[in-house]
């Protein structure tokens, strides 16, 4: 390549050992080449700079020795003692635990993301797939502001508002013109001389977002292409899946009734909410014993965050969620019993004032550090709960046919999100353990509305616990059935408790 670029070229000296491999020299500079895994490349020469090209694909160690990255970065200590050395590694991402991301726990390393400035309402903002939209009429895909909903262009190669961009951390609160809130990590402090500069294809000028959206659509549902997706595309780690669960799977496992109708085997419906800053995601779940359960439906509610008033919320609540009817066997109504909701992330206060609206509305915070599934806290009127033991029953009952039902109508979306969260096998470097543990891959609101449902089955109720009661042949609990109406239509004696029947859960009326 030097001999054949005339800009270059002039520059070899032509001696002979111009054209060896392991140095070429150069009037201004001696270019020594080398590859990760050669440790004669990595001689004992001291260097000023050392570039490494994809990261991703070296070893965490060679042989007896270091990695190829450690082995870099000695040989520029000389001159980095006196300010001259300096390494690059340029490198799309991979999976979590390989050499490149252990780059990123370093010591002394800051991590900056590319936020970028909305052309329409001057609001900077990362930008992932929450900003994607599709047009099914025009059949295009194009990405918008989070803030005020306008759409962002990508007209010249994204020049315009690109140029306006600013490296700062994740989640950084950066004004309009320009300034951090906090630019502590941004300082010449020594303990920050490591740099890592992310950004990903919503920014590159390579890439249009309706190549994004179609990438996106061509790939969500097929799990060995949507992992370069994620990772090329996204620029994200992947993570060790061992999980079992896919969209597909899941959509081959749908049984013959509708949205909105209750399977003859369901004893209680309950609801789960998951609470996000542009709405709510709520699912419907009905129970049965022997572990049966069924989706009754799920729908999204609309809310940014800071645009409804409680009573607004409260009202939507109501109608959407506790006044919706589901029909069952001859045309009998439906209703949920309890109802949990996430509250977490940055609606804390306005879901406790929800609860206190609504007797079958508990509040739930996961904390899986916690030795026993779910601590009350009379205080907060709150359950903490260890959410990771929900994820494993989804993931285990899910498998099963017999016992996972799914209705016919149900969104892409949905069966997208269920499977966005990833059971994963991690290594504790010190130890050298393998622990399992889940990781978020992508939106998966549904996934943490669904396993609220569950939750709301351990719940302590004046019946005890609704799902030790399910495993009773007599137990059934629908808000919609009265018990003389049970009883009429039952010889069966049934345990039946109807709306306002005063009975307590916690601090919750029932």
């Amino acid at each position: 390549m030097l001999k054949n670029t005339p800009s270059l070229a002039k520059y070899l000296t032509g001696k002979e050992k111009d054209l060896q491999i392991e140095s070429l020299n150069m009037t201004h500079m001696q270019i020594y080449l080398g590859w990760g895994g050669s440790l004669s490349s990595m001689s004992s020469n001291p260097m000023k700079r050392v570039w490494i090209d994809e990261a991703r694909l070296l070893p965490l160690t060679i042989g007896n020795e270091s990695n190829a990255i450690k082995l870099a970065s000695d040989r520029l200590t000389t001159y980095t003692n006196l300010g001259l050395g300096q390494g690059y590694i340029v490198s799309s991402p991979s999976v979590e635990g390989d050499l490149l991301h252990h780059q990123l726990t370093v010591p002394g390393t800051t991590v900056l993301w590319w936020h970028t400035k909305c052309p329409s309402c001057g609001k900077y903002q990362l930008l992932t797939m929450k900003n994607l939209r599709r047009d099914i009429t025009a059949k295009r895909g194009f990405c918008v502001c989070l803030h005020c909903n306008n759409e962002i262009p990508d007209i010249n190669q994204k020049r315009d508002w690109n140029k306006h961009g600013i490296y700062a951390a994740r989640n950084s609160i950066i004004y309009e013109n320009g300034a951090i809130a906090d630019a502590s990590a941004l300082s010449d402090s020594p303990l920050t001389d490591r740099m890592v500069f992310r950004w990903n294809s919503f920014v590159s000028p390579f890439r249009t977002f309706n190549l994004i959206q179609r990438e996106y659509e061509q790939t969500k549902d097929k799990l060995h292409d949507y992992r370069n997706f994620f990772q090329c595309w996204l620029a994200e780690f992947w993570v060790d899946d061992i999980s079992k669960t896919s969209s597909l799977k899941l959509i081959e496992k749908v049984k013959d009734y509708s949205r909105g109708d209750v399977p003859p085997f369901v004893k209680v419906i309950t609801a789960g909410i998951d609470s996000q800053d542009d709405g709510f995601y709520v699912e419907f779940r009905g129970f049965g014993s022997g572990k049966m359960t069924a989706l009754i439906d799920h729908v999204y509610i609309p809310c940014r965050l800071n645009t409804m008033a409680i009573e607004e919320i409260a009202q939507v609540f109501k109608r959407e969620i506790f006044e919706r009817v589901f029909m069952g066997a001859n045309n009998e109504r439906w209703g949920i019993s309890l109802c949990a909701i996430d509250s977490g992330g940055h609606r804390t206060q306005e879901i406790y004032a929800l609860c206190r609206y609504f007797d079958k509305l508990i509040a739930v915070h996961g904390r899986n550090s916690q030795n026993t599934t779910i601590i009350y806290s009379k205080e907060h009127n709150l359950y903490a709960v260890r959410t990771s033991e929900y994820l494993s029953e989804t993931e285990e009952k899910c498998e099963s046919d017999a016992l996972w039902w799914i209705p016919t109508g149900c969104e892409q979306d949905y069966f997208t999100q269920y499977c966005n969260v990833r059971k994963i096998r991690k290594r504790n470097r010190t130890t050298g353990n393998e622990v399992i543990d889940w990781k978020k891959v992508g939106q998966c609101d549904y996934r943490y509305a669904s396993i609220h449902t569950f939750i709301c089955l351990d719940i302590r109720t004046p019946l005890g616990t609704i799902r030790h009661e399910l495993e009773k042949e007599s137990f059934l609990l629908n808000p919609y059935r009265t018990f003389r109406e049970a009883t009429k239509s039952e010889p069966a004696p049934v345990t039946q408790y109807g709306q306002g029947s005063g009975y307590e859960i916690g601090e919750v009326n029932w």
